[in-house]
């Protein structure tokens, strides 16, 4: 194995996450090829990562998770995010707070 250490440029990426069996990670990097195919993202100019974020001999098959990503070369549309502030068991519905976030660019 020939291991170097590089200066890897920041690079932005879409991504798909992956939760569950490692069996299942074909699936869930189709759904990243079909996506790319979509937006005419073309492999020889937009290269594909993984993130690992588990190790899938110890950690148990629910629990693992990968991240498949593809470079862009646009800033990505990022979704509606919520802060859920006061929610819970003990909380009644007229009482719970969410802020909702909407990125504007």
């Amino acid at each position: 194995m020939d291991v170097q250490i590089v200066d890897f440029p920041e690079t932005r990426v879409a991504a798909v996450e992956h939760r569950g069996p490692p069996e299942w990670e074909h699936r869930t990097a189709q759904r990243l090829i079909e996506w790319r195919r979509l937006n005419q993202l073309r492999p020889d100019r937009h290269r594909t990562y993984g993130v690992h974020y588990t190790n899938p001999y110890t950690t148990p098959p629910a629990d693992h998770r990968v991240d498949f990503c593809v470079s862009v070369d646009f800033d990505r549309d990022f979704p509606i995010f919520f802060h859920y502030v006061t929610v819970g068991p003990d909380v009644q519905e007229h009482e719970m707070i969410t802020d909702v976030y909407l990125p504007l660019r």
